[in-house]
């Protein structure tokens, strides 16, 4: 079905205000995936150390504690981005952008692949490095696509939280 309104809209969208290169959306998709990338960044490098560096990784209850703190964040993350969006730059178009918002934490973690595998790994040729960044990419992907869920699923409570008293006449 289609989605429901919380309240009534108009036929015609309005303009969109020029905004300053901070409000911009590609600006406020990069920042809200640091956030969430940060809380994770010191779990990231033991999972990559027991992926690729044939280390034990033993410490699953810590795993879990992280990706639940990465899913409080992404989602907190995501509602404030699409809070600005929608007050600061009065940019109506929020759907997709709340689900970059949360996808965006997974370009973070390719980004910190291809760092990783400079700076830890002493892999090398082609074979090597496309199996090193295929499987990061697949695992990126994942991370991104179920973020952005977690991220879009968040902002469009807020939304509909914030609209649902919205009075029309």
């Amino acid at each position: 079905p289609a989605p429901a309104p919380p309240c009534r809209v108009k036929r015609v969208p309005s303009p969109i205000p020029s905004s300053p290169w901070w409000l911009s959306r590609p600006a406020l998709v990069a920042a809200a995936g640091a956030v969430p990338f940060c809380a994770i960044f010191v779990e990231t490098f033991f999972l990559f150390s027991a992926l690729w560096s044939y280390r034990v990784y033993y410490v699953y209850g810590t795993l879990a504690l992280v990706l639940a703190i990465l899913t409080i964040v992404t989602a907190c993350v995501s509602v404030v981005a699409t809070y600005a969006l929608l007050n600061a730059a009065e940019d109506w178009r929020w759907p997709w952008f709340s689900f970059g918002t949360g996808a965006s934490v997974g370009g973070w973690v390719f980004a910190y692949a291809g760092h990783y595998f400079v700076t830890k790994t002493r892999m090398s040729g082609l074979f090597q490095t496309a199996f090193f960044f295929g499987h990061s990419a697949m695992l990126c992907l994942g991370l991104a696509g179920a973020m952005g869920a977690v991220g879009h699923l968040a902002a469009s409570a807020f939304v509909r939280r914030i609209y649902r008293g919205v009075k029309c006449d």
